[in-house]
């Protein structure tokens, strides 16, 4: 019997306005990923802040099942057990710590990775380096760049961080967002059920950020934004896939496959 084990380390109570948050998330860094001595001092002066996550557990002959069930039957060649178990452990370990820190953090976890090692994909890929007369492993190389960088990979601290600069922004020329709470806590019951697709005018800039900061302070998981290529650059570029925006390209005509 495996049962997945980790520390989580929860941020204080929020206190001041959105500029004093933003400042002090920056200055001191991420309370959920401390460094030693912030963890030290975490667990001596505020010990009700680092809880012990316990996620569910699974035998080894349950996990080599679902092991052997998720890889098909190339299921050696794809990826090892001992990797699937940590993958497991990882995703159950994310479910538990949400009981904790709540659904806004509610985030995708090894997109990229579980889309390359599914048996269908590793098939595609070998196909398609057949056709073009490439070796397997610069196609395999090249799709794990691609899906790379049109995968968004949210980070709880830039959330957090993204909400802030949001509030300041619009503060500086709004006094307040004004939209009715109980239709989107209707939306946040549709979302539990079935994918949700915000489709935004885009009269403003702003719709984006408007959007974001709502979802984030009534609780709901941060959306996707498809945004275009052109905008994947240092730093713009890393903050905005950490705060869920994925990037696309104008066309795809010189891409095989």
């Amino acid at each position: 019997m495996l049962t997945p084990v980790r520390v989580a380390w929860l941020p204080a109570p929020v206190r001041g306005g959105p500029l004093r948050r933003l400042v002090k998330l920056l200055v001191a860094g991420d309370p959920r990923d401390p460094v030693r001595f912030r963890q030290r001092w975490t667990a001596r002066r505020h010990p009700e802040r680092a809880q012990i996550v316990l996620a569910d557990a699974a035998t080894v002959s349950e996990l080599r099942a679902r092991w052997r069930t998720a890889c098909g039957a190339g299921f050696a060649e794809t990826m090892g057990l001992a990797d699937y178990v940590v993958r497991q452990a990882a995703l159950a370990l994310e479910r538990a710590e949400r009981r904790l820190r709540g659904m806004r953090y509610k985030v995708p976890r090894f997109v990229a990775e579980s889309i390359l090692e599914r048996p269908a994909f590793q098939g595609g890929l070998m196909r398609l380096a057949q056709e073009l007369g490439r070796p397997q492993a610069d196609i395999a190389r090249e799709a794990a760049a691609d899906l790379d960088e049109i995968a968004a990979t949210h980070s709880p601290y830039v959330i957090d961080v993204t909400a802030e600069l949001i509030r300041v922004l619009y503060s500086r020329g709004y006094s307040a967002i004004h939209y009715d709470r109980g239709e989107l806590a209707r939306v946040y019951q549709l979302a539990q059920r079935h994918p949700v697709v915000f489709l935004p005018s885009h009269k403003s800039n702003l719709d984006h950020l408007v959007l974001q900061s709502a979802l984030h302070e009534n609780g709901h998981p941060p959306n996707h934004t498809a945004g275009g290529i052109n905008m994947n650059f240092l730093p713009v570029g890393p903050i905005m896939r950490r705060s869920g925006v994925f990037f696309i390209r104008r066309t795809f005509k010189d891409d095989a496959g």
